[in-house]
């Protein structure tokens, strides 16, 4: 008998639900993020907010979401860096979901380049905000 989960998969539901999901939990936690519309492509801006993928409103990042069974990080994550290079933006990332579970316990996938300027800024972050101490 086949899988009834499987059955109730729909991947452009799956998907737009996962992106809405995702802007709701930016959003909750104080980032300017915005939703794609459905009926725009992924070159156009949105309401005057100019980037590209998936979730806009991030300055200087380029995001795409996927809501898929078996995650394809290289393809996302080749997209993602594609929609940054078209939108000028420094960093990209892929919020994958994970199936059953709650949107915190995502995917972010981002490459190499951009967690070590990440961790670096972060840590130069760290060191100025103890200076203040």
């Amino acid at each position: 008998m086949p899988d009834a989960s499987k059955q109730d998969f729909h991947p452009k539901r799956a998907g737009v639900r996962w992106r809405r999901e995702v802007v709701m939990f930016l959003q909750a936690h104080g980032l300017p993020a915005l939703q794609r519309r459905e009926n725009r492509t992924r070159i156009d801006p949105v309401d005057g907010v100019d980037g590209h993928g998936d979730i806009l409103g991030l300055d200087g990042w380029s995001v795409i979401t996927r809501a898929e069974r078996r995650p394809y990080f290289s393809s996302g994550i080749d997209e993602a860096r594609e929609a940054a290079e078209q939108a000028g933006n420094p960093f990209y990332a892929g919020v994958w979901s994970r199936p059953g579970h709650e949107p915190s316990a995502g995917y972010v996938v981002i490459d190499l380049r951009t967690f070590a300027t990440l961790v670096r800024r972060t840590t130069e972050w760290a060191e100025e905000a103890s200076a203040w101490r």
